[in-house]
């Protein structure tokens, strides 16, 4: 019966006072734009080759078991990432699905969520303005991984927030509750994201009564039950989940109180201007100097938008003056302040007819083009300029001039992460484990040894590790991808154990 009372009545949000009807195809338009750009991103990243970044390795690790937890993360993109695993095999090809296909869901949801409030083509326009935030537009296709699940999520949760204002329905919280514990389960700082929400909605007199609505106990509940697997592991694990992650906020370091908060304000703007650049220098040199005015009433769900950012920035002071938030990144801030083209157009209805909304959207289509032009160019350069980075590794040469040496495809051990994914892309289904690390099983019983570098401290950290020596080390010396052939070699130091 939790249902049972009358809902309250809210206002319908009508999206057709503020702008002119969009032309029927615009919507059809821009989700074949978006499927055209993100369908390049995913060729650009299959041609770049099988060398991984740091978090992409990561999850070919992890997926090596099922658990309920994983290290300082929450277990749902490890999660995914298997499944698709299953589907299509270990490889680049997995790993580029799950991604584009939650930052499809991420660009959806969000369009979800201004058609509540604006015309198809502005609310187009506010999602795909999310472009111009370099943590989506790059990052995100570059190495995120538990912050692009964690923005889905997020997504998601505004568009149950703002379908719930028009009319909250049983279906529709509960449709918040899992996005809620899904979000939960991508990226714990989403608990952050669903107070911040929550409090907006408290925040005023309009949206309290959705706040304190009793489909809120259901939305709690499937959130609940989502969540208490990995509940229930966390309590045993809260060391290992919380270490790192501690750490990495600065909350270990040790400084003068009054320090740390200057340090932690002067990075919190930095990074938030880091963040919304270059969307607001765009947004300002189109619409703020041309267009703007101060007698406009906002928009529906204007109110709410601008409660819900200065909550987020409300509770990220209080982590600064409480000490524990002095090395804020700005990957952090996807989740909450992926809304920021969505409020600008919330609070601007004035600007749905603008002449320039054009011009935006050829800005926009021309970052995108550069975006996945500077993708295609990032590890060539690297490569060109003598300096190669994870994208460089020879992953294929190197599985090859192993096997030649005679690895048979029985358990790695190595000393570098990175290294290890790149060796289970080529070498799956043999475990591989990475010393001083939880990815993978115990390297006592591995075969092969293998270490970047050349030297004896290359296996060094192994021989520590199994209390044994390595049989007859050898090094490999291997051209990077994407270089010329003069460019220096990257070497490998390998062991084949009885």
């Amino acid at each position: 019966m939790l249902l049972a009372v009358p809902a309250p009545t809210f206002r319908p949000v009508s999206p057709s006072p503020i702008g002119a009807a969009a032309p029927s195809g615009s919507a059809a338009g821009w989700a074949l734009a978006l499927a055209i750009y993100l369908g390049a991103q995913m060729l650009v990243r299959l041609w770049t080759g099988e060398a991984l970044e740091l978090d992409e390795a990561e999850q070919v690790l992890w997926t090596q078991r099922l658990a309920l937890g994983y290290g300082t993360q929450p277990p749902l993109y490890t999660w995914l990432q298997r499944g698709v695993f299953e589907l299509v095999g270990v490889s680049v090809l997995g790993l580029t699905l799950l991604k584009h296909a939650l930052l499809a869901a991420t660009y959806l949801f969000t369009f979800a969520a201004a058609r509540t409030l604006m015309p198809s083509a502005p609310a187009a326009l506010a999602s795909a303005s999310m472009l111009l935030i370099p943590q989506i537009g790059w990052e995100s296709h570059r190495d995120l991984t538990h912050t692009v699940a964690c923005t889905t999520m997020a997504a998601a949760a505004w568009w149950a927030v703002l379908a719930l204002r028009e009319r909250p329905t049983p279906v529709r919280f509960a449709a918040l509750g899992l996005a809620a514990g899904l979000g939960v389960l991508a990226k714990y700082s989403f608990a952050g994201v669903a107070l911040a929400l929550w409090l907006a909605l408290a925040g005023a007199a309009g949206t309290r009564r959705l706040a304190l609505h009793r489909g809120m106990a259901l939305a709690l509940a499937v959130a609940a039950v989502v969540v208490a697997p990995h509940a229930l592991w966390l309590v045993g694990n809260l060391a290992q989940a919380t270490g790192g992650t501690l750490q990495k906020m600065g909350a270990t370091a040790a400084l003068p109180w009054g320090e740390g908060v200057l340090r932690g304000l002067g990075r919190l703007v930095l990074v938030t201007v880091a963040f919304l650049t270059p969307l607001w220098i765009v947004l300002a040199a189109l619409f703020v100097r041309r267009g703007w005015r101060d007698d406009v009433v906002p928009g529906p769900g204007c109110g709410l938008l601008r409660r819900y950012v200065a909550v987020v920035f409300a509770l990220l002071l209080a982590l600064v003056v409480a000490g524990a938030l002095t090395h804020l990144k700005a990957r952090w801030l996807q989740p909450f302040l992926f809304v920021a083209p969505l409020a600008f157009f919330a609070c601007a209805p004035h600007l749905m007819r603008h002449p320039r909304l054009p011009l935006l959207r050829r800005v926009i289509a021309a970052w995108a083009v550069l975006l996945v032009a500077a993708m295609v160019a990032r590890a060539p350069l690297d490569g060109w300029r003598g300096t190669p980075d994870e994208l460089n590794v020879p992953a294929r040469a190197l599985a090859q001039a192993l096997r030649d040496a005679g690895y048979d495809g029985r358990p790695i051990v190595t000393t570098d992460a990175t290294l290890g994914g790149v060796l289970r892309l080529q070498f799956a289904p043999a475990p591989v484990a990475v010393v001083g690390r939880e990815h993978g099983p115990r390297p006592a019983a591995a075969a092969l040894w293998i270490g970047p570098g050349d030297g004896p401290d290359a296996l060094a950290a192994i021989e520590g590790a199994t209390g044994q020596a390595a049989a007859a080390p050898r090094t490999l010396a291997l051209p990077p991808a994407h270089a010329p052939a003069t460019a220096d070699p990257l070497r490998y130091t390998f062991s084949l154990q009885p």
